[in-house]
């Protein structure tokens, strides 16, 4: 039985990838290396590939970069560098780098995508929004309130008998308004 993560994981995939077909989009899941699964290998191995970020999705006109995170607790722990020490952290150091760096481009979005199971809330957080936060926050991690007060954009998701669809149309409206907030001449 797969776990509830990667359950998650695959209806958020299928609600992107129906909105593909919608639009003639294109969507691409960067591959988890093999030693993401066997902590034996990970102990053998001296490198494992590291990917900036789960998902890819290009609608026309724009790149979408997306991290899935999702928690049965209330908050995910934040990885302050890329250290042995901190490698048990939820949110990866260098997950936050790649996603930082893809937003750099321009017509590019990036962020986080947090699924709270126990409430069944899920937000899409701009990453230049969650480094503002984790900048002023003091704090080690991240609870649904902080995401709430900094710019977390709530995703609306309908559970179809024991799955969830996500309305990816309005989420990429929303995250297009919410990006562009301070750009008035665009």
């Amino acid at each position: 039985m797969k776990n509830v993560g990667k359950q998650f994981e695959e209806q958020f995939k299928k609600s992107l990838d129906d909105y593909k077909e919608k639009v003639q989009g294109y969507t691409y899941r960067l591959p988890d290396s093999p030693m993401t699964f066997n902590a034996k290998l990970q102990e053998m191995t001296r490198f494992t590939l590291n990917n900036p970020y789960d998902y890819q999705a290009y609608y026309f006109p724009h790149l979408y970069g997306f991290e899935l995170k999702s928690t049965e607790g209330t908050s995910y722990s934040i990885a302050r560098d890329n250290s042995k020490a901190e490698k048990h952290k939820m949110i990866k150091y260098h997950q936050r780098m790649g996603l930082l760096e893809l937003s750099q481009s321009k017509g590019t979005y990036a962020g986080f995508v947090f699924n709270f199971r126990e409430k069944e809330h899920t937000y899409f957080m701009d990453i230049k929004d969650f480094e503002n936060w984790y900048a002023s926050a003091n704090k080690g991690s991240i609870n649904e309130k902080d995401i709430v007060s900094h710019g977390g954009i709530l995703i609306k998701q309908t559970l179809i008998r024991v799955k969830y669809d996500f309305d990816i149309e309005k989420l990429l409206k929303d995250i297009e308004v919410w990006c562009n907030r301070n750009n008035q001449s665009d």
